[in-house]
């Protein structure tokens, strides 16, 4: 069974590992106090039980709550332990949120163990109920999720086309093409506020980083068509991705012909990853 810790209390987090790694089935797919790199990294593992505060220090802001309300929207969907206070108003937000189990703080050892146990058992269950169910049929849900799966990788092989899966940049595509993905999100729809917890700092160093990537993408891609003209995969990628007259003004300045540098319109970059992206359904 897979579990993801976030916890700021070095104490706690030692608690839980403990009991986590009691039972030798059990595996810890990560631990942070983070819940902006927690959102990241459980939108990439398959996390059975999610343990996390109400509230964090240095926890790259929001709640316990915020994050549990994100992940829904993405269809990811753990079991969820929050700790927190002895506050009635706390709880009942957990709760509301999707929370299976509230544990109290300071967490009482004894009760934490039993509830682990019982969540186990009740995890293990629902698993084998699911296998049965997944060798008469798949759900819509399941179907959907590998769809998307596959169409994140299917990004990320344009990206290793494109020779800028290596770039500093490609970590901050990926990140905005899977919101984009998940909930069909066109790049003008994203609040980067609400949807990324970027403030404006993080959003204009997190842009520039990706316009530094897309300039070595256009100039390979320029190189690409000057080598292979009729190439109709690399004709689509030049349209799709960055507009062909873009692509027609880098072949003209790598062959010396043009002073002036292409231009990188990003909603047309991201737009034309996702209808990319949404081409691959297999």
């Amino acid at each position: 069974m897979n579990f993801y810790i976030i916890e700021s209390d070095i104490k706690n987090q030692q608690l839980f590992t403990n009991l986590v790694e009691d039972d030798f089935e059990n595996s810890i797919l990560g631990i942070t106090a983070d819940f902006t790199q927690a959102y990241d990294q459980l939108l990439q593992f398959r996390v059975d039980v999610l343990i996390l505060p109400f509230a964090a220090e240095n926890s790259g802001g929001g709640t316990g709550v915020d994050l549990i309300t994100r992940l829904r929207q993405v269809n990811v969907r753990p079991k969820i332990i929050i700790t927190g206070p002895n506050d009635h108003q706390i709880k009942s937000q957990a709760y509301q949120a999707g929370a299976l189990v509230y544990l109290q703080t300071p967490i009482n050892v004894d009760e934490a163990a039993q509830l682990l146990k019982l969540i186990s058992t009740q995890v293990t269950l629902t698993t084998k109920l699911r296998t049965i169910s997944q060798l008469s049929s798949i759900t819509q849900l399941q179907l959907h999720q590998q769809v998307s799966r596959d169409q994140i990788e299917h990004v990320s092989d344009i990206l290793r086309f494109l020779g800028i899966a290596a770039e500093p940049g490609s970590h901050d595509i990926l990140k905005i093409i899977r919101l984009m993905v998940y909930q069909k999100l066109n790049f003008n729809d994203i609040d980067f506020e609400r949807d990324l917890k970027f403030d404006d700092r993080e959003k204009k160093n997190s842009l520039q980083r990706i316009r530094r990537t897309l300039k070595v993408g256009i100039t390979n891609l320029a190189a690409m068509c000057i080598d292979y003209p009729e190439n109709e995969l690399l004709l689509e990628y030049a349209n799709n991705l960055f507009e062909y007259k873009n692509i027609h003004v880098e072949i003209q300045r790598l062959n010396q012909e043009q002073p002036d540098n292409s231009q990188l319109s990003l909603p047309h970059f991201f737009d034309g990853l996702l209808q990319e992206a949404l081409k691959y359904d297999q």
